[in-house]
């Protein structure tokens, strides 16, 4: 992706590799620096993470074993086993600093019963809690094979401080569970 020159535009790629040419090397949030099993709130790779509703008693957590498949399973494109992010359908991540990428690789189990069903949704936070911005990209997950891993990235012209991220079905209240690697930033 290339960071749009002039206004506050959100630029987003199913692309997985560097989010922009710009030759900095983003950071990456691994979680194969917390424990399996931690629940939220937690920091890895130097990110914060939380429940989206700070009184959420389902928050994101720590796994390295889901429905008895390792991470071989859920992420077979993606490197950095063993853990990954159980997002319990969203989370919130919090950076020290400006941040106007992120990205990650991600997988769905029993999403969607129709094709491009699963809509990735964000919202984008100045260091002072205002709203920068707000989008979505739809996926298919109707027929998964796990064989490739999915990847969302966000560009943003304007810094934001924090993310909101979840996935929604578009037709049904079935909420299946997501997980995530790989969530590098800059």
């Amino acid at each position: 992706l290339r960071k749009p020159s002039t206004g506050a535009v959100i630029v987003t790629s199913p692309e997985r590799g560097r989010l922009s040419d710009n030759g900095k090397v983003p950071a990456v949030a691994t979680f194969d620096d917390v424990a399996s099993g931690t629940g939220a709130p937690f920091t890895s790779g130097g990110v914060g993470f939380s429940s989206e509703v700070p009184l959420s008693t389902e928050g994101p957590q720590v796994s390295s074993v889901v429905m008895g498949q390792r991470h071989s399973f859920w992420f077979p494109s993606a490197g950095s086993s063993p853990n990954f992010l159980d997002t319990h359908q969203s989370f919130r991540a919090s950076f020290s600093a400006d941040v106007y990428e992120v990205g990650f690789d991600f997988t769905c189990f029993a999403c969607d019963n129709q094709k491009q069903d699963s809509s990735m949704e964000w919202i984008l936070y100045s260091a002072s809690g205002e709203i920068i911005a707000t989008g979505s990209r739809t996926y298919d997950f109707s027929n998964w094979h796990y064989r490739a891993t999915p990847f969302l990235g966000i560009v943003s012209t304007t810094p934001f401080r924090s993310i909101v991220i979840r996935r929604k079905s578009l037709s049904s209240d079935v909420r299946g569970n997501w997980f995530l690697d790989n969530f590098i930033y800059r």
